[in-house]
């Protein structure tokens, strides 16, 4: 529900008679809640995620319910009252769930970030698909019925989860993933995601001015089979799960020649796996590989770098921005001659693009190693610049474009933040130092969203309404200039790591491999 606020805001908005300036600092406090995660981190350190997950669920349970209470006319509605509820709703979801989740991922998948956590991020995204399609089958236009359902139903997911949530050992943790088991997670995982993304968007456009119960239902049974992660399905070989040929060639060995020539026999995946992630820094073409520094570094020293600012300023930026358009479609659209409840197809466009950069950047950075996550960062700081700059275009068919794009990279930084935050700091204070990154964006929906884009929005009101392309075009300017900054600073940032990696390289020979000697049939289901 962390992404949900854009779709019941214009229903609060007309049923309190509150202006566009109230409802931004709603979704400013909302988004404060999300991002004040430093105690959180500093619990998983210390306790790990299990006490996170259940403070999260008691705080997203108050929020939704006093918002529930408040549509009832079950308690005064005052202003302050909603702020509280906006804030308690996404502290627990993002504040507490997110943080406890993605340092879980970073720690217990120490060689298999990119893979697991693009995954984990992409089903973040995707969220607010989920929450619209349910909306759409089963509450529309009951909003508070709909409040009702969230407060119950998300903090009972969290505590079912808590049965799964543990972090393994040091040992386990720098165990790498065997073929089986990334094929499973990307055939499964990632290829049901795929199914899922489809169905959501299908689902809610159909949706779009009627109830289909029968849907709503379907996505119930599509989120049910992804529980068969759970069990040790053997699937095909697929061939993206396999190590770059130019990383697994840089280790010729015997063995290595042999498993590359050989027809019936090779060594073991594991170890071919090992080898191609050994190879990979040291050979990386564009950036020295991407898994960046290997030791553990402590908070007091991270702060202290200039790469980690420049990280913080390229996350200021761009999540900013997306979030600005995140918390206003709603009342973009209205102002662009949209009708009530039109919002939600772009709302679906921007949470399918926010799931798709996800599953992209923790894919692609996994795969590719031989750049380094830094230029995947350049990349998509570039797509969030194009999309500001497309948003200045006052078009609803454009905006279409503009919200896939938007979702996009923003999806995309919120993979590729935890990822390079443990590629480089090491894992020993990994909750603080995630947590204290995640002030970035927090300042920067302030400043855009809750200032910028409600002072423009205001200057042109008439009322509490506001019509035509003057309302928020001002604000995407502003937006494409802050965008552009943060594109200079991913690029230094990029500049930077690519050195220091060149540096390791020259002073550093690349170490042999240690490859079994145990030699293991290939099954015709695995055979290249």
């Amino acid at each position: 529900g962390a992404y949900a606020f854009s779709l019941y805001a214009p229903q609060l908005k007309t049923e309190f008679g509150l202006s566009q300036g109230k409802i931004q600092l709603m979704g400013t406090f909302g988004n404060v809640g999300m991002w004040s995660s430093q105690a959180a981190g500093y619990t998983f350190d210390r306790h790990g995620p299990l006490p996170g997950i259940a403070i999260g669920s008691v705080l997203n349970f108050v929020g939704y319910l006093i918002l529930w209470a408040a549509m009832r006319g079950q308690i005064s509605h005052s202003l302050p009252l909603l702020l509280l509820a906006s804030f308690l709703a996404q502290h627990g979801t993002g504040g507490w769930w997110e943080q406890c989740a993605t340092p879980m991922v970073c720690r217990n998948f120490a060689k298999d970030r990119g893979l697991v956590l693009g995954l984990l991020k992409s089903f973040f995204g995707i969220s607010a698909s989920v929450i619209t399609v349910v909306y759409q089958t089963f509450f529309r236009p009951d909003v508070g019925s709909f409040l009702l359902f969230l407060s119950w139903v998300l903090p009972a997911g969290a505590l079912i989860a808590m049965l799964g949530a543990t972090v393994v050992d040091e040992t386990r943790a720098n165990t790498r993933l065997t073929w089986q088991e990334r094929t499973r997670v990307v055939v499964i995982g990632y290829g049901l995601l795929v199914v899922f993304v489809l169905y959501l968007t299908f689902t809610s456009w159909y949706q779009s001015d009627r109830k289909v119960g029968k849907l709503g239902y379907g996505l119930f049974f599509l989120m049910a089979l992804f529980l068969l992660l759970l069990f040790p399905i053997r699937t095909c070989d697929f061939p993206f799960t396999k190590p770059s040929r130019k990383a697994y060639e840089s280790f010729q060995g015997d063995d290595a020649v042999e498993a590359e020539e050989g027809g019936a026999e090779a060594v073991e995946d594991d170890a071919v796996l090992l080898a191609s992630d050994e190879a990979a820094a040291p050979l990386g073409k564009k950036g020295g590989g991407n898994n960046g520094s290997s030791a553990d570094k402590m908070f007091k020293d991270v702060v202290k770098e200039t790469n980690f600012w420049l990280l913080f300023i390229v996350y200021f930026t761009g999540i900013g921005s997306g979030i600005t358009l995140i918390n206003n479609i709603g009342n973009l659209v209205k102002s662009m001659g949209g009708l009530d409840d039109m919002q939600d197809g772009y709302v679906v466009t921007l949470s399918v693009g926010n799931c798709c950069g996800r599953a992209l950047a923790g894919l692609l950075s996994d795969k590719y190693k031989e750049w380094s996550r830094q230029t995947y960062l350049l990349f998509f700081a570039s797509v969030i610049t194009v999309a500001q700059m497309s948003l200045c275009i006052s078009n609803m068919d454009l905006l279409y474009l503009s919200c896939l794009l938007s979702g996009i990279g923003y999806g995309a930084y919120w993979s590729l933040l935890p990822i390079i935050v443990g590629d480089t700091y090491g894992s020993t204070d990994l909750g603080k130092i995630y947590s204290f990154s995640m002030l970035a964006p927090l300042f920067g929906s302030v400043l855009w969203s809750s200032v910028v884009a409600s002072a423009v929005y205001n200057s042109h009101a008439v009322g509490t309404e506001c019509e035509g392309s003057k309302c928020y075009q001002a604000t995407f300017l502003f937006l494409t200039a802050a965008s552009l900054v943060g594109t200079v600073c991913a690029l230094k940032l990029k500049r930077n790591t690519d050195s220091a990696a060149a540096v390791r390289t020259l002073s550093h020979s690349p170490p042999a491999p240690v490859l079994s000697g145990k030699r293991v049939k290939r099954s015709a289901c695995l055979a290249t």
